[in-house]
């Protein structure tokens, strides 16, 4: 999908920065100057820009990188008065260290000192830290060796009458999602350089692939999600909380590797539906169709 045909309709929109650029920027303000006009700068004023996301996850392997392009791109957004427009990275579970349980939580020590500096400069902008979560992996990869059923990746083990399946301490989990961002909660607050935030930039639950896949329970998780980061209970390590969150995707796609990378749409590449429309905000990265 091209994003110049949205114009006029009211989307928010973000960009992606991505991974195979920011070696170069990093070092190169021009560059990552010519690609902010060329990607960005033609759509200031015709969409909601929420974010720029510097990298997916990109870390470990480009975390030395990703700070000095999100200088270079505040300073962009500073001198055109763009200051609603927040700088962040996307991570995935491989940025941490210890997973489990959620309150051991800490970043891999080999990017400590990188993801430091950048939850500070996410600090100072009040920008959150972007998170890839995907709770399918875990039930269908390593569900069975790690006891995740599937009510417990779905969001549907979690009502006020069940027992909590998992504790952690005084912490009681009924979802691994909870689980997941918990322990990046926990790996922030050891950094000790301020109480940065967390939006969930990507997840779902694909139709079609491996064991566990199909419509019916990805429309099922996606709702769960939905209802569940939007409720006000925040997780139960950080109560009480909205957890701003993105799914992937509106479309299936057929570029991605084969398997289940291709089947997180809402709708096939026909703009025929797979399951209802849930809600979506387009994560836009350059040189890729969604």
């Amino acid at each position: 999908m091209d994003l110049r045909v949205t114009r006029g309709t009211n989307i928010e929109v973000s960009f992606s920065v991505p991974g195979e650029l920011i070696s170069n920027q990093a070092t190169n303000h021009t560059a990552v100057e010519e690609w902010f006009v060329k990607y960005v700068v033609p759509f200031i004023g015709e969409f909601t820009i929420n974010y720029i996301v510097v990298g997916d996850k990109v870390i470990p392997g480009l975390d030395d990188n990703i700070l000095p392009v999100m200088r270079s791109l505040q300073d962009l957004l500073n001198s055109r008065y763009l200051g609603q427009v927040k700088i962040t990275t996307m991570v995935g579970l491989t940025a941490l260290g210890v997973q489990s349980p959620p309150s051991s939580g800490a970043f891999d020590p080999n990017v400590l000192e990188n993801m430091k500096g950048i939850l500070k400069f996410l600090w100072g902008q009040g920008s959150p830290l972007m998170l890839s979560l995907y709770p399918y992996d875990a039930y269908a990869y390593t569900g069975y060796t790690n006891n995740i059923s599937l009510g417990y990746a779905t969001f549907t083990s979690q009502t006020e009458q069940n027992p909590p399946i998992r504790t952690d301490g005084d912490l009681s989990y009924n979802n691994i999602f909870d689980e997941m961002v918990d322990a990046f909660y926990a790996a922030i607050d050891k950094a000790n350089v301020g109480d940065v935030a967390i939006a969930i930039g990507e997840t779902g639950w694909p139709t079609n692939g491996n064991y566990g896949a199909g419509p019916s329970l990805a429309l099922t998780y996606n709702l769960n999600f939905k209802n569940h980061i939007t409720s006000g209970k925040g997780t139960p390590m950080m109560p009480n909380i909205y957890i701003e969150g993105f799914i992937r995707s509106l479309f299936n796609e057929n570029e991605k590797p084969e398997g289940e990378s291709q089947f997180y749409g809402m709708f096939h590449i026909d703009f025929t539906p797979i399951y209802p429309f849930v809600f979506i905000k387009i994560i836009w990265s350059y040189g890729c169709k969604i």
